[in-house]
């Protein structure tokens, strides 16, 4: 008999939320913080124009999960996500990111702690990508994937996991509005550095699922710190641009 929740008339923004890939968490959690730390620059003290920086959430953890870096590990990720997506509580002692009540008619909590456990550690289970490492396009792309200063940020390997990121928040949109979430501390458009890992399979791309392609989100995706590295792209020759995406699609 309770009538279904609606946007309230008033509100006159919606965003499109594109969920990131859960390919190879396991891996992303057992990065030491130290080799996070290791390659901030919030301040730009090398003046290359990137100024990647950690995100230390008010627990003192360093978050690494979610499109602002939010989500300091597996576990909170499985709370926050049964929380805000799914509308399921659980046992407060699970995680920081979760609640033990809520107001709806079901028993609370809603999700048993083992089952929370048992999702938590299938994430952690699950493979990375299989890179590809054969073939003249890849061999050619890769050097170019360097030289235009696309691995500033997309670091080719982080702690020795090979996912493409450096795990740091960077101002990148073109957009305040183009958003994710609007935090204390974290500018509107300042991102964390996506893992590229099993890009061939996790289109469509950005935050909000706006570029279809690679192309359309190294061109709509990147400004601010981003902005070098983009228009190094768009001077490559169209052989250039194909050997990029070749190596690209092999990751």
């Amino acid at each position: 008999g309770d009538l279904p929740n609606f946007l309230p008339m008033e509100a006159n923004v919606i965003e499109a939320r594109n969920p990131p890939s859960l390919l190879g968490l396991g891996y992303v959690d057992e990065i030491p913080d130290s080799v996070i730390l290791a390659n901030a620059d919030p301040e730009d003290e090398d003046g290359d124009g990137i100024s990647g920086r950690v995100s230390i959430l008010s627990s003192g953890a360093i978050g690494r999960y979610g499109w602002k870096a939010t989500i300091p590990t597996i576990k909170d990720f499985v709370a926050d996500a049964m929380l805000q997506e799914i509308g399921l509580t659980m046992n407060a002692d699970f995680s920081d990111f979760t609640l033990e009540t809520d107001t709806d008619q079901c028993p609370d909590p809603e999700l048993s702690t083992s089952d929370a456990d048992a999702v938590t550690f299938y994430l952690s289970e699950l493979s990375a990508p299989t890179p590809k490492t054969s073939g003249p396009d890849i061999q050619l792309g890769k050097p170019l994937f360097a030289s235009i200063g696309c691995a500033q940020c997309h670091i080719p390997a982080l702690g020795g996991v090979p996912m493409y990121s450096d795990l740091l928040l960077h101002d990148v949109a073109f957009d305040e509005w183009a958003l994710v979430d609007q935090l204390d501390g974290v500018l509107p458009t300042e991102y964390r550095t996506p893992p590229l890992w099993g890009i061939k399979d996790t289109a469509p791309y950005l935050h909000d699922g706006s570029a279809a392609t690679i192309e359309e989100a190294i061109i709509n995706g990147h400004y601010g710190e981003a902005e070098s590295a983009k228009q190094n792209y768009l001077n490559l020759s169209t052989q250039q641009k194909m050997w990029l995406e070749q190596f690209l699609q092999s990751l």
